[in-house]
């Protein structure tokens, strides 16, 4: 249940590094906001005193989550980009 907080973080970074248009600036933005992020989620779940590997572990989870969301939200606001569709042969 703790997982949520890292999750829930790591979807807004993605939101918000969409409306960035530079790519450079974008995954600087995403990689920075998911290690403060993570890093927030770890004290705020008290994870921090039981040991650093949840830091990691929160980090990493918060950036995977923030990627995807990052994904999902450019390519449903660009026009330019094109969803993920599957395509049946």
């Amino acid at each position: 249940m703790n997982e949520l907080v890292p999750v829930a973080l790591g979807i807004w970074v993605g939101f918000f590094c969409a409306l960035i248009r530079e790519r450079r600036q974008r995954i600087w933005m995403l990689v920075t906001l998911s290690m403060i992020f993570g890093f927030t989620a770890t004290i705020l779940c008290g994870e921090l005193r039981l040991g650093l590997q949840f830091l990691f572990f929160d980090v990493a989870l918060a950036a995977a989550a923030a990627i995807a969301s990052m994904r999902s939200f450019a390519g449903a606001s660009n026009g330019n980009r094109k969803l993920y569709r599957f395509r049946w042969i």
